[in-house]
């Protein structure tokens, strides 16, 4: 309980600090690099160069019509044990930059485990609509999202069940040099398969619903043009499975320091970046590493 109010207040702290900001910054324009004609946008601001997503924090930045982005992260959650998740996401817009569509591939080596072991994971096909714009004072674009069981899990690798996530993110600009991402989600399986060890038989399979809430909230300093210097802390509720098949809640909190930095090509922009995410769950700290790649040509033929 603890530490589910500790989650709470650092979510609270943070955004009464982007409140605390946007009012310090009205007062002071020595922070801004060009005079703003409001502090109630994120267009009163200088665009950053930068519009793409935290590492565990989603934006609420839409993507503008014939600008597509592929996406590719590495997770290692264990420095040590050499697990890794990859993921390639997709997104796309529709026509305009209110609604956007996307997918998200997962690829699992468990090599902590089983040396070898690699897979698919769980399928997600995404769709987001921008509610709240670049001029209100904050964006807001809510995403539904269907998870298709394309993970073995008698592997390790997926739930073995159909299920469904919504996630709010909320983006707020304070600075030409200060961005916040806040993000409030829940996620659902349906009769969510766990075999025992050794399972041979369907008999030997639980079934069991699973439920999962995430909360997160990020900042994001440029302190250069293309360069961005990211905090970001995540806290994750969710039902699994022990060995003996009963079902367990689970509080994970997670603190990720990184940076990343924009390389513009033409009409393609190319975004690496790093981070150290440190895991903290039951008193143990897990240091971790997360690799990010964004790929994002521009296919707009307008002038």
């Amino acid at each position: 309980m603890r530490r589910k109010f500790t989650t709470i207040s650092a979510i609270a702290v943070a955004f009464s600090l982007t409140c605390f900001c946007e009012f310090s910054l009205a007062q002071d324009n020595t922070w801004q690099d060009k005079p703003a004609k409001s502090y109630k946008s994120y267009n009163s601001f200088k665009a950053p160069l930068i519009e793409d997503n935290s590492f565990f924090v989603e934006e609420a930045f839409n993507q503008s019509a014939g600008v597509i982005q592929f996406i590719s992260t590495c997770y290692f959650d264990n420095i040590n044990s050499r697990n890794l998740i990859y993921s390639f996401t997709q997104e796309i817009p529709l026509q305009d930059v209110k609604h956007q569509i996307s997918y998200t591939i997962n690829y699992i080596a468990l090599n902590a485990q089983s040396p070898g072991l690699q897979g698919l994971g769980d399928f997600m096909v995404n769709y987001r609509y921008e509610l709240k714009g670049k001029d209100d004072w904050a964006l807001i674009t809510p995403r539904f999202s269907l998870i298709i069981p394309t993970g073995d899990f008698r592997k390790g690798f997926g739930s073995g069940a159909w299920g469904g996530q919504f996630n709010l993110p909320i983006t707020k600009m304070v600075s030409n040099r200060l961005v916040f991402h806040y993000n409030t989600g829940f996620t659902f399986l349906k009769d969510a398969q766990f075999a025992l060890s050794d399972a041979t038989s369907e008999n030997e399979v639980k079934h069991k619903h699973l439920t999962g809430i995430n909360l997160g909230a990020s900042m994001i300093w440029m302190p250069a043009d293309k360069l961005n210097l990211m905090l970001e802390y995540v806290s994750n509720i969710n039902d699994s499975f022990n060995e003996t098949g009963q079902v367990n809640k689970g509080h994970q909190l997670v603190l990720n320091p990184g940076l990343r930095y924009a390389f513009d090509i033409g009409k393609c922009q190319i975004v690496p970046g790093i981070s150290i995410p440190v895991a903290i769950e039951k008193n143990t700290r897990q240091p971790g590493a997360f690799i990010y790649l964004s790929i994002e040509p521009n296919y707009n033929i307008k002038k």
